[in-house]
């Protein structure tokens, strides 16, 4: 519509228009007064705090919110709601300000009673927003039964656009909220995730249906169980093949959380072939994202499990990590590698050996001269522990490539415990070589990667994200955190944050 154009809001901005729309729509009965009112007003916040900030000071949020509950007309019901979704986009104090007028349960009422397909669809990315913005509105919007309305979107709605966003929804509603989490799992959203990821082509739903169930699946057993029960893990690795990069990395993530602790999940990924996609995902892709997701789901694979480990060296994986160990910009990508690194250092004298005809033992030093992450440094000084097991020749090239003195900085430097215990144990068995020396399996280090849940990330137009979590040297840590989703207006685009490994 015209009002749509930028140089038209420019205009009535300039005109001193916000405080007359307000007023406009505070005593008008006219339906098409309150539409054009509304929708203008959503327009002039589309991506600008500015306006969004003086939309706020001249009173338009309690008064949308008004117009939203009273009117009958489904158009002035749409344009309220997108207003609302617009002036919530990046904005706490906005959706902090919108809660407190009670937007959250009459959006609910909407979205539940409504017939129109772009009432539902507004008023469902509002309520994404919303979740996102803060636990005090996460637990209004679970209060005021939105739920069962978002399950049954899931279950029933004809449109892609709503099922996507009723997805996202749920999703943000997950975000450090255990108890939601659970009302949502027990509300049977699980299976209705799964079915859509099966059948739908819509690259938007398979998007959103995956971060909602990783989502899900962080930092809840019982999920996860629902998610595997439901036949998640063969479609999944099939999503890692053929899908977009959204899918993708939710697809990976989602796999990482699965394998986390699991046993019989890490053999049905690999049954399943997922540990080839895998490395597939991280050789080609050159998206960070799904770099740090394709190898922290390898990591979680490759933890207490010899065959997994067999299965990720036959994959070429070895090669592929060193290259991102070296070459990478990304922290996150660097400490994932080292992780595996450090897995499959405690295989076969064989996978030994391949990681240090790639280069490998290099690469760790350099990473423990040049890189600030502790979390890197930990888990390359656990692969150079772990390949320095019993092998002389690693002794050797260790030192040869300047371990000691990088060694000695960390263990004089760092101020992570374990990562100082780990290189006075290197240093140790490095000062003894060529003498007896005990075994350092006692004191080797495996690095499994936790699951993923959502925390805030810096949101953009209906951001989704989810965090891999990442190898915890000894014991798997908590899981780490996953971006969630904002909406920005009607037809936003999709922009993923990045994982982040944990511990």
């Amino acid at each position: 519509m015209y009002y749509d154009s930028p140089e038209y809001t420019a205009a009535i901005e300039a005109d001193g228009a916000i405080p007359l729309l307000v007023e406009r729509l505070r005593s008008s009965s006219s339906e098409d007064v309150q539409e054009l009112s509304a929708a203008l007003l959503a327009s002039l916040a589309f991506g600008n705090p500015d306006r969004m900030a003086a939309i706020a000071a001249a009173g338009g949020i309690p008064v949308l919110v008004q117009i939203l509950r009273n009117s009958d007309s489904e158009a002035v019901q749409a344009a309220a709601a997108l207003a609302l979704l617009n002036l919530s986009a990046n904005s706490p104090s906005n959706s902090t300000a919108i809660a407190e007028a009670g937007a959250i349960p009459v959006l609910v009422q909407r979205l539940r009673g409504s017939s129109s397909e772009e009432v539902q669809k507004q008023t469902v990315k509002a309520l994404c927003n919303l979740a996102f913005s803060s636990p005090n509105n996460r637990a209004i919007i679970a209060a005021a039964d939105a739920i069962p309305v978002l399950v049954q979107f899931l279950r029933s709605s004809g449109s892609e656009a709503v099922l996507a966003k009723a997805a996202s929804t749920l999703a943000n509603l997950c975000i450090d909220s255990p108890d939601i989490t659970t009302a949502i799992l027990e509300a049977g959203a699980i299976p209705l995730l799964v079915g859509h990821l099966r059948s739908s082509s819509s690259e938007a739903v398979q998007a959103e249906t995956t971060g909602a169930l990783l989502h899900l699946s962080a930092n809840s057993t019982s999920s996860s169980v629902a998610i595997v029960a439901s036949g998640a893990i063969p479609l999944l690795v099939g999503r890692l093949r053929r899908s977009s990069e959204a899918v993708q990395e939710h697809a990976a993530a989602l796999l990482a959380n699965l394998a986390f602790g699991s046993p019989d999940n890490r053999a049905a990924i690999a049954a399943a072939g997922g540990i080839p996609a895998l490395v597939q995902r991280l050789r080609s892709s050159s998206s960070e994202a799904i770099q740090v997701a394709a190898a922290g789901a390898l990591a979680n694979l490759s933890a207490e499990s010899l065959s997994n480990r067999t299965a990720i060296v036959d994959a070429g994986a070895i090669p592929v990590l060193v290259g991102h160990l070296r070459s990478s910009c990304s922290e996150e990508v660097q400490k994932c590698a080292a992780g595996v690194l450090a897995n499959l250092a405690l295989g076969s004298p064989d996978d030994m050996a391949a990681i240090v005809a790639a280069g490998g033992i290099p690469a760790l030093v350099q990473r423990l001269r040049s890189s600030s992450s502790e979390a890197v440094n930990m888990r390359a000084t656990s692969a150079l522990l772990n390949l320095c097991d019993d092998s002389p020749s690693n002794n050797a090239a260790i030192v040869a490539a300047g371990g000691i003195p990088a060694l000695q900085a960390l263990h004089s430097s760092s101020p992570c415990d374990e990562a100082r215990k780990a290189a006075a144990d290197v240093l140790s068995i490095l000062s003894n070589a060529g003498q007896p020396e005990p075994s350092a399996a006692s004191s080797s280090s495996e690095a499994g990667n936790a699951a993923h849940p959502a925390a805030g990330a810096a949101p953009t137009a209906e951001a989704a994200a989810v965090d891999a979590a990442d190898a915890a040297v000894s014991d798997a840590p908590d899981a780490a955190a996953t971006a969630a989703r904002v909406c920005a207006a009607d037809g936003c685009g999709n922009t993923h944050g990045l994982r982040r490994c944990s511990g």
